[in-house]
């Protein structure tokens, strides 16, 4: 892989005082840390006063955004942080334990305290940040956090996998060198794992702590990193020394001495420098490429290369460089810091050069995964995808958000808190969730470096769930063109894959199935529905059922029981059909049933002529009626209904035809 010359995987945690406007925080969770249930989360700003206060807003398995604090988290402006004692444990971070209280009365559960940046005032302003305590989150459970000032988002955290801090790491590339000026302690910055380093030194005796503050790699302003993270300047030329080095995170907690490393007493006299000048180190991908500049003398032979390493330093020539020389250029193997010195070689003796070095970074990402897939099944998903060649791979991540028409402009996040190392991955979610879901899977490599995201696949769950229980609220008697009808309205279902409702109904205490009344599901945004075969008199027992777009049906609501009244003017007779049998000279008349609670009974009038209709039949309530005529000839024929009151309703007058047989 290509290498550059400086490490640009890690963001600048803390602000200077050249800092933007703008107020950022970094984030930091962990569990585990003192005697704490649940997650502690650890934020810090450049000033933690804010007018509208800040609200923290936790994510659980990659779920949806929740606030933690029922109140803004807030500090008091006028509180000066400078007039609060140390404690003996001058760390990057330490508790004020005169600012330990509460500032939520009504939830005991979030402590919130101030810390400070215990960091030399020459390198970075002082930074202020808070602690939070979250005991809702359990083992297991893949926890985010976000910081919010106002509507602003100023910050938000990796995600991270309750229960997976095991213990606190010494950093990589430890490089531990001799100098006439002292000893210059390097390693990788790793700002996300590690606040700073104890240093520790003996030449005779016990190991002793040498920092009153954590050491931090120092970033200049151009963004490069310092050329030396730690000097140590208090030694004796002469003496031997050995250096052991304890990180410290986040959260306080250290690590275990890392090996020793030697700092051997110089094994030269000459005066480093003296005659080589303008010394540089460059990278370019596995190649290290030295440079310099040097006096030219009769008795110059040449230059000899040599690298530094954690144990010895280390001829790189095999032959002297002839006098012209100015660079050299060799081959390296491993990624890290990489400590050059030149020596010029003379007739008599040799002058060394200071050292020049430069940390070699893997910056050139993994391959973007292939064939990346996903199934789904009940409450989970299922993703799959061809496995990545890089020699130094780490592992996967995989992102989701709600897909849309556009998926490129979504706001993504981590289903997955720690990196998994398999070609396959299983995600399980509520099985009640519908909507559907955008993916994509990158890989990242042991320096810190993300491939670009694969193709964003899109899937969602099966719907296995029916709509709820709809609820009819009411029955109405409206009116339209005169004619009453009744009117069914209900709730509406708040299903999110609603498609809409059925209506069902039959008279009340009938035993036989329900009959729907509509023809096509009606609408989900119809919350009513008017019954035009209502008949009066009938009250009927109606219900109602839901449709989801995946043909789900709801359970039957509850029944509920209406109907049209009867009046005098319904039982007029209606839907008169009149069928005459010449052979035998019989008419029979039929119509339309009619309510029977004011019906006293009808009675059949015919005629040959409309003025002298008579009765042909007695009182009955049957709505169909057959009488014999006397003679062929035009008939005239009327239905009448009584009431029970007395009142006589007469149907419209039909005609018919007894033809007069052959």
């Amino acid at each position: 892989m290509k290498i550059f010359n400086i490490i640009s995987l890690l963001v600048v945690l803390f602000i200077g005082q050249h800092a933007i406007a703008q107020k950022s925080a970094k984030i930091f969770v962990s569990d585990g840390v003192e005697n704490v249930e649940g997650a502690s989360i650890k934020w810090v700003t450049t000033s933690i006063y804010s007018e509208k206060g800040f609200d923290l807003f936790r994510n659980v398995n990659s779920g949806s955004w929740q606030k933690v604090n029922s109140a803004p988290i807030t500090i008091d402006k006028s509180i000066d942080t400078n007039a609060f004692s140390e404690t003996a444990d001058k760390g990057l971070y330490r508790a004020l334990t005169s600012m330990d209280y509460q500032k939520f009365q009504d939830n005991k559960l979030l402590k919130v305290f101030v810390v400070l940046q215990g960091i030399h005032s020459n390198q970075f302003a002082t930074a202020i940040g808070m602690m939070v305590n979250d005991p809702t989150v359990l083992e297991g459970q893949t926890v985010q956090y976000k910081l919010m000032e106002g509507e602003i988002e100023i910050g938000v955290s990796e995600p991270y996998k309750m229960g997976s801090f095991s213990s606190v790491t010494v950093p990589d590339s430890v490089m531990v060198e001799r100098n006439k000026k002292g000893v210059n302690i390097n390693w990788k910055p790793e700002e996300l794992s590690h606040s700073g380093l104890w240093i520790y030194r003996k030449s005779e005796g016990n190991f002793e702590k040498i920092n009153d503050m954590p050491a931090r790699p120092r970033k200049l302003k151009n963004g490069k990193w310092a050329k030396t993270f730690y000097q140590d300047i208090k030694i004796e030329k002469g003496s031997n020394y050995e250096y052991q080095l304890v990180a410290r995170d986040y959260f306080g907690r250290v690590s275990k001495p890392s090996k020793s490393f030697a700092a051997p007493a110089l094994k030269y006299t000459d005066s480093p420098g003296a005659i080589i000048t303008n010394l540089s180190t460059k990278a370019n991908e596995m190649k290290v490429v030295v440079e310099w500049q040097c006096e030219k003398s009769k008795d110059l032979k040449g230059f000899n290369i040599y690298e530094v390493t954690e144990k010895d330093t280390v001829l790189k020539t095999q032959e002297t460089l002839p006098v012209e020389a100015n660079s050299y250029e060799y081959v390296t193997d491993k990624i890290g810091w990489k400590v050059s010195i030149v020596e010029a070689v003379f007739n008599a003796t040799s002058k060394r050069s200071n050292a020049a070095r430069i940390f070699l970074g893997d910056v050139i990402p993994p391959e973007i995964p292939t064939s990346f897939s996903v199934k789904s099944d009940t409450g989970r998903f299922s993703f799959n995808f061809n496995k990545s060649n890089a020699a130094d791979l780490k592992g996967y991540k995989i992102y989701r958000s709600i897909a849309d028409d556009n998926n490129d402009d979504n706001s993504w996040i981590a289903i997955t808190g720690d990196l998994f190392d398999s070609t396959n991955y299983t995600f399980k979610l509520q099985d009640n969730v519908t909507q559907p879901f955008a993916f994509y899977v990158l890989a990242m490599d042991t320096n810190f470096n993300y491939s670009r995201p694969s193709k964003v696949v899109v899937a969602g769950l099966p719907d296995i769930y029916p709509p709820q229980k709809p609820l009819i609220k009411a029955i109405d008697i409206i009116k339209k063109d005169s004619v009453e009808q009744l009117q069914i309205a209900w709730l509406a279902n708040v299903d999110s894959d609603l498609k809409g409702y059925n209506l069902y109904k039959r008279p009340k205490g009938d035993t036989m199935a329900f009959k729907k009344v509509n023809f096509q599901a009606l609408p989900k945004t119809s919350l009513r529905y008017t019954d035009r075969l209502a008949k009066a008199g009938i009250r009927y027992e109606y219900q109602l059922q839901a449709e989801d777009t995946n043909g789900l049906e709801s359970e039957m609501s509850s029944s509920f029981y209406g109907g049209l009244p009867e009046r005098v003017g319904d039982i007029k007779p209606t839907g008169i059909q009149v069928r005459s049998n010449s052979k035998k000279k019989q008419i029979t008349v039929s119509w339309d049933e009619v309510p029977t609670k004011n019906l006293e009974g009808f009675t059949i009038y015919a005629g040959t002529k409309k003025e002298n209709m008579r009765p042909v039949s007695g009182l009955s309530k049957k709505n169909s009626n057959t009488f014999k005529v006397p003679n062929a000839g035009t008939y005239f024929v009327q239905v009448r209904a009584i009431s029970t009151r007395g009142k006589v309703l007469k149907s419209d007058i039909n005609e018919t035809t007894i033809n007069q047989k052959k």
